[in-house]
């Protein structure tokens, strides 16, 4: 109430303006709302005049240390009706009649929905970080990481409200090779899942396992000749056949499938092949040899033998060969009466190259019956007598005479008149010993050609030698002229300094030696095949064969001198 004054007097009151305690702090906290820094930009006693004006602003987020946010303004005082804040948090108004404190609160913002690097002007403490992993496999699709903004009943940022993924941000997954899904850890992603704080779902793969079966095959007809095993493996374990082989009655086991599983079912194959002899080696590169004598018996090494077929390594080959060893060559004598020998297919031996399963076979043949005697050759009218050893002419019996006139009806016999002819040579004149009767003898090996010949001998058969002989002589050691003694004195001072074409002679060596050779086994068929003290005759069984070696003889002789004519023209053409 205004004070009354008398007489007009005026009264001045004097008023002093209030100061109060002012401060400004700014405070940054970080996504789980821990303060990380305070910063006051009012001095520590500094104070404001009442009704003096206030206006603060918030710092921007490069004067703090990482991304942040103004979250809310706090104003510490009992009057704040003066005081007002717009959307970009400024504060504006006059100093109340007491102490005042205002303070700023940011919050960090390093992530956002739209980038989870970078912030979207929420604060992290309302967002959460969803992510995706897979073990023993990937994330195929929606691999995040994820943002989602918390949410109270209201709608509003909320630490305790919660978020929800959107379809898009499920993930997708598979497995690695060979491995299947068990679960996702905590649980399986779904849009129905209230999310409160930073989630990792994570997918779980485990190794797939297979039943995989062994099998016992035989190699060669690829029937099961054993009972199957189920073995246990998981994807991508090796199982190797040769682990679970076993033994089976006649076979050996020769060689097993390894084989990653890698899928249910599969089938690993271990390999056998028949061994019915119980030697340890399949029968497949096994032959056996066999022994037989006809009107014999096997003496010695009789078999059967086993022989192993082997290739050019030494290793066993089903188109390997098989050779006999000495000790595993026949012998066989004949039984009484027979003689001789001859195998068939061949005479086994230790070089025949064997390929498969063989009988050789020895048949002895009947000794013959004694020959028909031998005729030396007698002239005609004559034949050979044994007991006299002389040709001989035939008796003849006595014609009886009966004299004219009477007499007795059966006369006495007149005791027979012997015509003596007294024995020649078959070519006729002087007197000849007969040769005796020759004794038959017997060829043990059939192979060899017999030498004894009954009846004659053929005079071509002899040319034919005798000329053949001569062209081998001939080929090897005849010259053209002097000539050639000049020439051949010459190639020898040469042949010091050059030496002779090695085709040449080779060629002339082949020459000779065919030349020679049948010249040679030529007069050792007619030794054996003719005895010149019989009758002569033109020809006989053996003259073809004579012949062909007198053929080649001189087909020989003409390609010799030909070749030597030919190269002494080449050599005066050079000249």
């Amino acid at each position: 109430v205004p004070a009354q004054i008398a007489n007009g007097a005026v009264i001045k009151v004097n008023y002093d303006v209030k100061s109060y305690n002012y401060k400004v702090s700014h405070v940054y906290r970080d996504a789980d709302n821990n303060v990380v820094e305070e910063l006051t930009t009012t001095k520590a006693d500094e104070k404001r005049d009442y009704l003096s004006v206030i206006a603060e602003s918030p710092r921007g987020p490069e004067n703090a240390n990482g991304n942040f946010v103004l979250s809310n303004i706090e104003v510490d005082s009992v009057d704040e009706s003066t005081l007002q804040a717009d959307e970009e948090g400024n504060i504006t108004g006059t100093m109340p009649a007491e102490n005042l404190t205002i303070t700023f609160y940011y919050d960090a913002d390093n992530i956002g929905e739209k980038d989870p690097e970078e912030g979207d002007g929420i604060a992290d403490k309302y967002q959460i970080t969803v992510t995706y992993d897979a073990v023993n496999g990937k994330v195929v699709a929606n691999q995040g990481p994820f943002v989602l903004t918390k949410y109270n009943a209201n709608h509003e940022y909320a630490m305790d409200g919660v978020a929800y993924l959107a379809e898009n941000q499920i993930a997708t997954v598979e497995p690695n090779l060979g491995y299947h899904l068990t679960g996702w850890t905590p649980e399986k992603p779904t849009t129905e899942i209230a999310l409160n704080e930073d989630m990792k779902f994570v997918a779980t793969f485990v190794i797939n396992e297979y039943q995989a079966t062994v099998k016992y095959i035989d190699e060669e007809t690829k029937a099961e000749i054993g009972t199957a095993k189920e073995v246990p493996a998981k994807h991508g374990d090796t199982i190797n056949g040769e682990d679970y082989k076993i033994d089976i009655e006649d076979y050996v086991y020769t060689h097993a499938e390894s084989k990653a599983i890698t899928e249910e079912g599969m089938i690993v194959n271990v390999y056998y092949s028949a061994d019915e002899n119980h030697d340890e080696i399949p029968d497949k590169y096994q032959i056996h040899v066999n022994y037989n004598a006809v009107n014999g018996t096997i003496t010695a090494n009789q078999g059967p033998f086993t022989l192993n077929k082997v290739n050019e390594n030494g290793e066993y080959a089903v188109d390997g060969i098989a050779h006999l060893s000495e000790d595993q060559i026949a012998k066989a004598s004949p039984n009484n009466g027979y003689q001789g020998g001859t195998w068939s297919p061949m005479a086994p031996t230790t070089a025949l190259d064997l390929t498969e399963d063989i009988t050789f076979t020895i048949t002895f043949t009947a000794n013959p019956a004694d020959p028909d005697p031998v005729n030396p050759g007698c002239p005609a009218g004559t034949e050979w007598n044994e007991e006299a050893q002389a040709c001989l002419a035939p008796v003849v019996p006595p014609v009886p005479v009966v004299p004219p006139g009477p007499g007795p009806v059966n006369p006495e016999p007149q005791p027979e008149e012997e015509v003596i002819v007294e024995p020649t040579t078959p070519e006729g004149g002087g007197e000849v010993t007969p040769t005796p009767t020759p004794e038959v003898e017997e060829i043990e090996e059939p192979e060899q050609p017999q030498v004894g010949h009954k009846g004659s001998w053929a005079l071509i058969n002899l040319i034919a030698s005798l000329l053949g002989l001569l062209a081998a002589l001939f080929l090897i050691f005849a010259k053209h002229s002097k000539e050639d003694d000049d020439e051949e004195d010459q190639n020898q001072t040469v042949a010091m300094n050059e030496e002779e074409d090695p085709e040449q002679l080779k060629r002339k060596r082949i020459y000779k030696w065919i030349s020679g050779l049948t010249a040679v086994i030529s007069v050792i068929v007619f030794v054996l095949t003719e005895n010149m003290r019989l009758p002569m005759v033109l020809v006989d069984k053996w003259t073809l064969l004579m012949v062909v070696f007198f053929l080649i003889n001189a087909v020989t002789l003409y390609l010799g001198r030909r070749w030597h004519e030919d190269e002494d023209d080449e050599e005066q053409t050079q000249a």
